[in-house]
């Protein structure tokens, strides 16, 4: 596992589901607020307290991206990328992992913890694919939370031109669930558009309609103050 190598003064694919509304953690104008901030101050990273299970996820990263290669049938294992990938001008993305794959044919397999997300069930992976690990408290599910990967994924999948990609789960450390997802064009349209609008919000600081009556109130002086980051 490398570092962070995205910059907090551009959106980034594991902030997506912020700006989208998904996140529980973090509101639009928060994502608006830190980036805004990180531009006038020529920062590139912030220092995040984000808790024992993201470190945890961290170390196991590996092992759990190397688990779901083998269990999927694909080759070509990568697991350092010291450079971001981007889309035009507007989003960038870093990767967990990557791998390739040669007409590989997955099923949903609910005895082993297989989840192909589309409505037959079945995927035919080829070529190179995106890899993301995630480790979670929470009780395993046939379908993960949109800010827990999925969205994430396909903003990966669009800076990359992968047709294809995995979220690999480890729930509560003893269950490891593999939900594979083709690109989603319509989802990647939302994302290219999600992201414009930050960009001009961010140059224009334009902030987002509140989120609730605090928010609301906090926006009477000027940006929310408080920043909580989705890890």
């Amino acid at each position: 596992m490398v570092g962070k190598v995205t910059t907090i003064q551009k959106m980034s694919a594991s902030r997506l589901p912020n700006i989208m509304g998904f996140s529980p953690w973090s509101t639009p104008n928060d994502e608006l607020n830190v980036t805004i901030k990180a531009r006038k101050e020529g920062v590139h990273h912030y220092e995040i307290q984000v808790g024992e299970a993201a470190d945890w996820g961290n170390d196991l990263e590996d092992i759990i991206l190397t688990r779901a290669a083998e269990r999927l049938g694909l080759s070509g294992l990568r697991l350092e990328y010291t450079e971001p990938y981007m889309y035009k001008d507007i989003l960038q993305a870093s990767l967990d992992g990557g791998a390739k794959a040669n007409n590989v044919v997955v099923n949903t397999d609910v005895e082993n913890n297989i989840y192909v997300m589309n409505q037959s069930g079945t995927i035919t992976l080829d070529g190179p694919g995106v890899l993301e690990a995630k480790l979670t408290r929470a009780a395993p599910s046939d379908a993960p939370a949109p800010y827990r990967g999925p969205i994430q994924l396909q903003g990966q999948m669009l800076c990359t031109g992968a047709q294809w990609g995995v979220i690999a789960t480890l729930y509560q450390g003893v269950e490891l669930y593999l939900y594979v997802y083709k690109a989603d064009q319509e989802m990647q349209q939302k994302i290219v558009m999600a992201c414009s609008d930050f960009e001009r919000r961010v140059r224009d600081e334009d902030w987002y309609p509140a989120m609730s009556a605090a928010e609301a109130a906090d926006m009477k002086g000027d940006a929310p103050e408080d920043v909580h980051m989705d890890a």
